[in-house]
């Protein structure tokens, strides 16, 4: 991770990713493993909008994929080609907490 203040999460399967999309979340990078298809048209879709597009092979995806299924079930991950990083959560530092607040009391 770049920032320890943030968690990232793979989405993966090229539904779970266009809706991600649709939802207006950040999405950090995207891997693509399928260049034909659904998966390749979503990440040409993806890479004009400016998200940055990293091609892989399927078992550089299994394995971002893998953390994520393994908590759920047995065998590889079915990400259809394509997975998606997006920021989990963004934690703001006490800083960040403090300095509105002290403004409010003001």
């Amino acid at each position: 991770m770049d920032n320890q203040d943030k968690t990232t999460d793979i989405i993966y399967g090229i539904n779970p990713v266009r809706e991600l999309i649709r939802s207006g979340a950040q999405v950090d990078k995207v891997y693509i493993s399928k260049h034909k298809g659904p998966a390749a048209a979503l990440a040409m879709e993806l890479r004009d909008r400016g998200v940055p597009v990293v091609d892989c092979d399927d078992r550089r995806l299994d394995g971002l994929c893998t953390s994520e299924y393994a908590a759920r079930s047995e065998g590889a991950p079915n990400h259809q080609g394509i997975a998606a990083a997006v920021a989990a959560a963004e934690y703001a530092t006490l800083d960040d907490i403090s300095t509105p607040a002290a403004t409010r009391a003001a």
